[in-house]
């Protein structure tokens, strides 16, 4: 454990992204207080709203306004899960720091058991999902083959099944918080970070309210950002594809060279120009694919666009949160302090 950069800090923050979570926001408070309190900890909620298009805004402000203890930021629009932790984690001024998310599928009654393992040296404190039978066998399935072809990449062991819900000492938010990346996946960020870490097994409840804004689409996007951000094997993999083209389109070649010299012209057939020009074609646009989708990263990195516009601030430095959302700026004041 580290020292408090705040005299007045809680021991504990707990971080909540929220998006169109208005009918759960007033139960999370309530079964988060009623469980911190009853642990005898000092805590705080940090809720952020990531540009919601339901009440979610006047929730936090009415949560705020009872509880001074709620803090939070509303977003100006939509920018996305992982922004939204990287938000919370700038606002957190706890010893330790709990992400977990507002729909209360995640066990709050399990924050007292994180925060012992913490107080016993683990600096960062994960949970593991346990599936069981209720769990669709495909939602499984692909879950298992991301983690395997994740974890082959990108050189950082990933544990399978974990999801963001998981303690962070101060330290740890701290180097989370200087990163100046845009493009960030936190289930591979933190453990690429290292530190003293365990897990702890946990069952998903049912949501308590409304529907996941998480389909399909948006997970694949997810995946695919932390596959590009941590490994540069795709792009590796470009030059074994062009080397198996070779070695399949060469060979043709030479027959058919062989063909023409020796055997006379023949009529080509249908059957193999379409086989070779797909074989060609569809290498091409992989290869371009995965060429353009490090070339756009590159693109957003270099434009330096702040990570998140703000709206609304509680309990809060308004500009404080506001510098904490230009990360290129953050790291080269840091850098410069050292």
């Amino acid at each position: 454990m580290t020292e408090s950069h705040d005299r007045d800090a809680p021991l504990l923050s707990v971080i909540t992204p929220a998006f169109n979570e208005e009918a759960n926001l007033e139960e999370f408070y309530r079964q988060t207080a009623d469980c911190l309190d009853t642990a005898g900890l000092t805590w705080e909620i940090v809720m952020v709203d990531d540009g919601s298009r339901d009440a979610t805004h006047e929730v936090i402000d009415r949560l705020h306004r009872r509880d001074a203890r709620v803090r939070g930021v509303s977003f100006a629009r939509n920018f996305g899960n992982q922004v939204a932790v990287s938000a919370g984690l700038a606002m957190a001024r706890g010893e330790a720091v709990v992400i977990i998310d507002a729909d209360l599928q995640h066990p709050i009654e399990l924050i007292p058991k994180m925060v012992e393992a913490w107080r016993e040296g683990y600096q960062i404190v994960n949970t593991v999902r346990r599936y069981g039978d209720k769990a669709p066998f495909l939602k499984r399935l692909l879950s298992f083959i991301f983690y395997k072809v994740m974890n082959s990449l990108s050189g950082t062991k990933i544990e399978a099944a974990a999801p963001d819900f998981k303690l962070l000492d101060r330290c740890v938010v701290d180097l989370l918080v200087q990163l100046p990346e845009r493009t960030r996946y936190f289930k591979a960020l933190i453990p690429w970070l290292g530190f003293r870490q365990t897990s702890i097994p946990f069952d998903c409840k049912e949501r308590y309210a409304g529907t996941s804004s998480f389909n399909f689409l948006r997970l694949a996007e997810l995946a695919l950002d932390g596959i590009i951000s941590f490994s540069t094997k795709p792009l590796r993999a470009i030059i074994f594809l062009g080397t198996l083209v070779l070695l399949v389109t060469v060979p043709y070649g030479g027959w058919a060279l062989f063909q023409f010299l020796f055997l006379g012209a023949k009529t080509p057939g249908w059957t193999s120009i379409i086989l070779v020009n797909l074989l060609l074609g569809g290498a091409t646009l992989i290869s371009l694919g995965i060429l353009g989708e490090y070339i756009g990263r590159i693109y957003n990195e270099v434009k330096q666009r702040p990570l998140y516009t703000v709206k609304k601030v509680w309990g809060a430095d308004e500009k404080q949160v506001v510098q904490a959302a230009f990360p290129h700026e953050r790291g080269k004041n840091d850098s410069a302090g050292l």
